[in-house]
């Protein structure tokens, strides 16, 4: 039985590391329309981006709304990762970013007005589908749909494509198919052709660079407080692709509190859902009802 991650996952380890997650805000107006517009301030060609249809200004207060993305909306990750598989990728991202905002990696940076680039906006996409693909994989323990995601479907994930890229001169024949070459031979001589081992090194880098890159950890005084107990440890996050790899994060994190499902073998969070939280029973068996009655049906076949 195959399991993917969903929305309980994300929310129930989304505040397992560092305590609060921070009350940051993150801002969308009510409409955005796709206009071409200088790639860079200093210029060079045209591409296409959203652009909010009204200014950040006071004036136009009534246009925009707020939200607290850590908090309201715990498996924004999972969200934006899916808009892979539409099957109309302009819709699709027009549609998320008038729902959640523009990721803030614009001009001007970290700013949830600025301008959203449609071409980084698809690449963000496909690199948080990629590891979302390879950490379902280990998740599932299926080897052959880890070497899938790795050689066929993602070989853009991970530092051999970054490697490659970053090249001066790239050759022409510089494509997926010779990346995915190149990480066979790796799997094949560092990880002794343990594709899951490569999966779940692999994102994990790629979540700890973009948290490290996009988030901080931060104190929080409570106003007037005299002793330590008016501090709470929070996050902070530079960009909405930020407070999505946070998520993502988290998720992974929970891996050292995970035990598996006595019937198909899924992990299983153990983890507080949040510091004030009880912490889940060490005693649960089962993913859910299905799997505990398909072990009791089982059983009595047996």
């Amino acid at each position: 039985m195959w399991h993917r991650l969903g929305r309980e996952d994300f929310r129930e380890t989304g505040e397992l590391m560092g305590g609060s997650p921070g009350t940051r805000m993150w801002r969308v107006c009510e409409r955005y329309e796709l206009r071409e517009l200088p790639e860079a301030p200093e210029g060079g060609a045209l591409a296409d981006f959203l652009v909010p249809a009204y200014s950040s200004d006071p004036s136009n207060s009534d246009r925009w709304r707020e939200y607290e993305p850590l908090r309201d909306t715990p498996d924004l990750f999972l969200k934006f990762a899916k808009v892979y598989q539409a099957e109309d990728q302009v819709k699709s991202m027009t549609a998320w970013v008038h729902s959640y905002g523009v990721l803030g990696d614009g001009y001007p940076s970290w700013q949830s007005g600025a301008p959203q680039h449609t071409v980084r906006f698809r690449e963000a996409v496909a690199q948080a589908a990629g590891v979302l693909a390879l950490y379902e994989a280990v998740l599932n323990g299926d080897d052959q749909r880890a070497k899938s995601v790795v050689l066929e479907e993602f070989p853009f994930v991970g530092i051999w494509w970054r490697i490659h890229n970053a090249l001066p001169d790239k050759p022409a024949h510089m494509d997926r198919e010779f990346v995915a070459d190149q990480i066979a031979e790796s799997v094949e001589e560092i990880y002794g052709g343990d594709y899951l081992w490569y999966a779940l090194e692999t994102a994990a880098d790629e979540v700890e660079r973009a948290v490290s890159s996009y988030c901080s950890p931060t104190l929080s005084v409570e106003e007037g407080a005299r002793d330590p107990s008016g501090i709470t440890a929070q996050w902070n996050f530079k960009s909405l692709l930020g407070a999505m790899y946070l998520q993502m994060y988290w998720l992974m994190a929970a891996g050292t509190d995970l035990a598996r499902c006595e019937y198909c073998g899924f992990p299983l969070s153990l983890a507080r859902p949040n510091p004030e939280g009880r912490k889940r029973r060490s005693d649960k068996r089962f993913c859910d009802d299905a799997c505990r009655q398909a072990q009791h049906r089982s059983k009595k076949k047996a």
